[in-house]
């Protein structure tokens, strides 16, 4: 995976839907998926970021491990999912704080999904973040609709 930098990005905006940086996302991931049982996913990715041109600022490598866990009764999965991430350098550029802004990050929640075909399911989530060190902490709800085409 290789996000690129989209996006409206100004230095001075308060708030920004762009980042103005590039990262690279190595991943590997696991998936045992039995149709009558446990379905279990996880997901590990390291992210590199590169610098803000604007800002002279590079946040530091980070881990990700995505998960999800699950029982299959029927058409209907219930379970639960979440993140653990761990910012393992330092960011650099100006103003950095002296402990280096590293961020270190935990959620979990509860999620549900219905599969109205093998090929076709909808899904919905939400995730508490129970740890947030040098990052925004809150809660996130997400909606997902699969097709296969």
């Amino acid at each position: 995976m290789h996000p690129v930098p989209t996006g409206s990005y100004e230095a001075d905006s308060f708030a920004n839907t762009g980042l103005n940086h590039w990262s690279v996302q190595p991943t590997i991931a696991y998936k045992y998926f039995d149709p009558q049982g446990l379905d279990v996913s996880l997901s590990s990715r390291l992210i590199f970021n590169t610098e803000n041109t604007d800002t002279h600022y590079t946040s530091g490598t980070e881990l990700v491990i995505d998960y999800a866990v699950g029982r299959n009764l029927g058409k209907v999965k219930i379970g639960a999912t979440g993140y653990y991430l761990k910012q393992l350098t330092d960011d650099e550029g100006p103003a950095v704080a002296s402990d280096g802004h590293r961020g270190e990050g935990l959620a979990i929640g509860p999620s549900l999904t219905y599969s109205f075909n093998p090929g076709m399911q909808l899904s919905a989530s939400w995730q508490h973040d129970v740890i947030a060190e040098n990052r925004s902490q809150g809660d996130a709800v997400w909606v997902n609709f699969a097709t296969k085409f």
